[in-house]
């Protein structure tokens, strides 16, 4: 049943500098206040500066936000949607400080439009034309049917709003920037319902224009919770919503008498019951289901929870009371003194909980406060079907998901696989058993998460009950694998769509189906994914033609040859023929967008062809992570490694705010270093500007990290970046050694010095090759002189 009442407070702050401390009070402003959309003026924010993760609050909102261009500061605008509610960013095309959503309710549509208009000395004309641009930029915002809601600092405060009039231009041949904006107000049906003055000036410059006046209440001009010259500008909107409770019902799973579940498992005579249901591992197994399912309902508890508790200290929350007090709302001094001591306590605050994570000793809390700090889940968002439509509920896109996700498969048209060459004969298992022990160990080693499964069991529940379950499950095993069938529920879990990094987030084609199990094709996202990769394309290599070497990671196989030698390019051609028949005679599916030719330190061209598709050539390629170059130079990679490194270390800056270097450090080592130097084996650049710069990287956050805690810079110390370089490609090279099939990659031969035996350095033609792992780790080898068994050091 729907009724008509407010639901949704909203709050526009016209002002906040871009800083951790500012943040962290504006959430906790916003929690107390139960704030669900925020708009943000002047947000001083840089996408390499501010993460979305920040303003996020802890993946609280939803962020859509607009950054000034350029280098010049300030400016920039955002809007925060809490995730209870759905939201569709819009794209805008233009210059202007404007960014835009669309709010989708079970009774209608809303728009929600945040801009600012920044004072800037300039000429009349000039103005005039910026201006202008502006108000076309808001007019194509204004183009559909929807209800709009626009909030902003217009920074125009000789229109009286009042009166809906303004100066009029001392030039009779033109119109002034007031006048512009106020026709296009008026034009657009738009009302401005801000009636008293925004700005300690006594100005009205902060504007909310809707075209819907009905739905906003209680609108209220207040002091901002954080210094600023603005006031905040807090509105109710009131719509026709469903009456669903929020009140959410779950089993407290840390509270269950696992006990008496237990004692109710093993009273149950298993091998009678799997006698009755004729050896049927379905039926079994379904009975197991349905027993667990009553035995939680009856002795786990359950627990009732609303919307998320980031409850305040009571004296913090006090001062935000303070802030309503008539006294101080009266007096500027009085309110500038409450909010300086709402900073300082947010901040102590914040603080001590980083020192307390830093000095609880354990990663695990060390890098889920730090996640928590530098990114958020960004879930998935509205989506757009084929035909253009919105989808809004998780059921519309759960189904639009699983539509796209199925057409990836392929479908069986029913023909006849051609047998292949047998190549071997496989061993056959004799007789696979397992015992009551074998099962009961590992149900104690799934640890106490919570994660839930299609069941409705989390691993917890498995934990806690294993005594009871080793039996069942015991059976259930060796049933199926004498049966060679598995339970139906085993093969379907929750697929989680995860956004690809790229394109647009409203188009399903963007995600990628990330499950433990699914239901057909390869296990996608699965431990079991790689393995059955290789054994559904265990038989592509001989396909290769002599000539041609390949090698495969995961779901990529590269081949090539050296083309100096006469026929190597028909080879190429030839074993790619070879691959496209193999592909269609296993119904099996080749990317040919996602393929590429690179010509390595030669500019031969040749075009090679794969299905009768010509391969696209490029003189760069990004492998697993690492950017290759034709010339086989990593100053590219190094330059990318850098920039992306780079913005980490910024984030974890802005993540922490107490004054301990070593948080930091181990916060640099963990999360910025592994981000810089992956794969750092193959691109290692030789150059000395190269390794400047990475160098330059660690230097400057070493710097930046004294500075913030008033510390000497010896104080912050961290091992240059050669010396992991050089650790890494030891740890990397003593790997290789203890790997039997991989004992030819060095080259060694039997000599009469101390090593007993000396790495061979075969000559390089070029730098490239010089520097590459395997002759910079035989120089070094030999530069050790260490016996041989010293190399090759037992495994851990």
């Amino acid at each position: 049943m729907a009724h008509y009442s407010p639901v949704w407070d909203y709050v526009k702050i016209s002002y906040i500098v871009a800083s951790p401390g500012k943040l962290d009070i504006l959430f906790n402003y916003c929690t107390k206040n139960f704030v669900q959309i925020i708009f943000i003026c002047e947000t001083w924010c840089k996408p390499g500066s501010i993460s979305d993760a920040e303003l996020s609050f802890n993946d609280t909102f939803t962020v859509i936000r607009r950054d000034r261009p350029g280098s010049k500061p300030g400016g920039g605008v955002c809007i925060l949607v809490c995730k209870t509610l759905s939201c569709c960013p819009i794209e805008i095309f233009g210059d202007g400080e404007v960014c835009a959503c669309d709010l989708f309710t079970p009774s209608r549509q809303l728009r929600l439009i945040s801009f600012y208009y920044p004072p800037w000395t300039e000429s009349v004309a000039d103005g005039i034309h910026r201006i202008s641009s502006f108000i076309s930029e808001l007019e194509s915002l204004l183009s559909n049917d929807a209800t709009v809601i626009c909030c902003g600092d217009m920074n125009l405060p000789l229109i009286d709003w009042i009166s809906f009039t303004c100066p009029a231009s001392s030039d009779s041949s033109t119109r002034s920037r007031e006048e512009l904006f106020r026709d296009f107000v008026s034009f657009y049906g738009l009302s401005q319902v801000v009636s008293a003055p925004t700005h300690r000036s006594g100005n009205i410059i902060d504007l909310v224009l809707t075209n819907d006046e009905d739905i906003l209440g209680d609108i209220a001009v207040l002091p901002a919770p954080i210094k600023s010259d603005h006031y905040l500008l807090s509105f109710k909107l009131t719509l026709t919503t469903s009456n669903a409770s929020s009140l959410r019902q779950s089993f407290d799973f840390k509270k269950g008498d696992y006990d008496a579940i237990t004692d109710h498992l093993l009273a149950v005579p298993w091998p009678g019951v799997a006698d009755s249901v004729h050896g049927d591992v379905d039926a079994l197994y379904d009975f197991l289901v349905r027993l667990l399912c009553d035995l939680r309902d009856a002795f786990i508890p359950r627990r009732t929870s609303s919307r998320p508790n980031h409850s305040l200290p009571d004296h913090i929350a006090r001062l935000y009371e303070r802030l309503n007090d008539p006294a101080v709302q009266q007096s500027a001094e009085m309110h500038d003194d409450t909010i300086s001591r709402i900073e300082r306590l947010v901040t102590r605050e914040r603080r001590s909980v980083e020192s307390r994570v830093a000095a609880s000793g354990h990663p695990r809390d060390f890098f889920r406060y730090a996640q928590s700090r530098m990114s958020g889940g960004a879930g998935v968002p509205l989506l757009k079907s084929a035909d253009g439509s919105v989808l809004i509920s998780s059921q519309q896109k759960a189904d639009l998901l699983a539509k796209y996700f199925s057409s990836l498969h392929t479908v069986d048209d029913g023909s006849q696989i051609a047998d292949g060459p047998q190549r071997m004969s496989p061993p056959l298992l004799q007789d696979p058993s397992i015992d009551e022990l074998t099962v009961f160990n590992t149900l104690r080693t799934l640890g106490s998460k919570l994660t839930v499964t299609p069941d409705g069991l989390p691993p917890l529940f498995f934990t806690k009950s294993a005594l009871g379950l080793a039996r069942p499950l015991e059976i259930i095993y060796n049933l199926s694998l004498r049966s060679g069938i598995v339970p139906a529920a085993w093969k379907v879990s929750f697929v989680t769509p995860v956004y690809k990094g790229k394109g647009s987030r409203a188009d399903p084609c963007n995600y990628r189906p990330i499950s433990i199990n699914v239901v057909a094709s390869v296990a996608q996202g699965s431990v079991i994914g790689p393995l059955l990769y290789l054994l559904f394309t265990n038989d592509l290599r001989y396909e290769i033609v002599n000539g041609v070497e390949y090698r495969t990671f995961a779901d990529d196989t590269k081949i090539f040859a050296d083309i100096s030698k006469p026929g190597a390019r028909d080879a190429l051609q030839s074993s790619l023929s070879n691959i496209g028949r193999w592909a269609l005679r296993w119904k099996l599916l080749i990317s040919s967008s996602k393929s590429s030719a690179i010509h390595i330190l030669h500019d031969a061209p040749f075009t090679y062809m794969l299905l009768d598709e010509a391969i696209p050539e490029n003189r760069q390629v990004r492998d697993l992570g690492v950017v290759f170059s034709s010339d086989l130079k990593p100053e590219r990679h190094v330059h990318m490694a850098i920039a992306r490194a780079g913005r980490t270390a910024n984030f974890v800056l802005r993540a922490f705010d107490c004054k301990i270097p070593e948080v930091y450090l181990r916060a640099f080592e963990a999360l910025v270093l592994p981000s810089l130097l992956y794969g750092s084996e193959v691109w290692r650049p030789w150059l000395k500007g190269s390794v400047a710069a990475l160098d330059g990287l660690q230097r400057k956050f070493l710097r930046r990290v004294a500075a913030k805690c008033g510390t000497e810079l010896d104080r912050c110390f961290l091992p240059s970046i050669s010396d992991i370089l050089d650790d890494k490609d030891l740890r990397l090279a003593h790997t290789v050694l203890r790997l039997q099939f991989m004992r030819g990659f060095f080259i060694t031969r039997p000599t009469n010095t101390r090593s007993g035996r000396l790495f061979v350095i075969p000559r390089a033609r070029n730098n490239t090759v010089f520097n590459s792992f395997r002759w910079r780790l035989s120089k070094r080898f030999n530069d050790l002189g260490l016996p041989w068994p010293l190399l090759i050091p037992p495994d851990d």
